[in-house]
């Protein structure tokens, strides 16, 4: 049964969507991560790697207190980012695929 009524073209980006969640979350669990810095007063942990594209790999651990969303549009946000990314000169939410699935450049 069909619980969503999307296209062929957004079950296409949602399994492509899928496929790289899966590898995220398998280099999460296996590759070798530095931590970068801990902040052991406010519970953050931002650790480091390279991925197996050779492309410089971050996250972060820790409880905000504010809405994912607002997270969300804050860390993708074209004016903010480059203060974080210094490879980054401009990104935009190209397009929402489907719910809580977008496509950022």
């Amino acid at each position: 049964m069909n619980r969503a009524n999307y296209s062929a073209e957004q079950r296409d980006l949602i399994r492509q969507c899928h496929a790289k969640r899966d590898e995220w979350l398998q280099l999460c669990a296996s590759a070798p991560w530095q931590v970068a810095e801990e902040n052991k007063k406010d519970g953050f942990v931002i650790s480091q790697c390279t991925s197996s594209h050779q492309l410089p790999t971050m996250k972060t651990t820790g409880v905000l207190p504010y809405p994912l969303m607002q997270v969300f549009a804050c860390l993708h946000d074209s004016n903010y980012r480059p203060i974080y990314d210094s490879n980054n000169e401009t990104n935009e939410c190209l397009k929402k695929v489907a719910a809580n699935t977008y496509m950022i450049y």
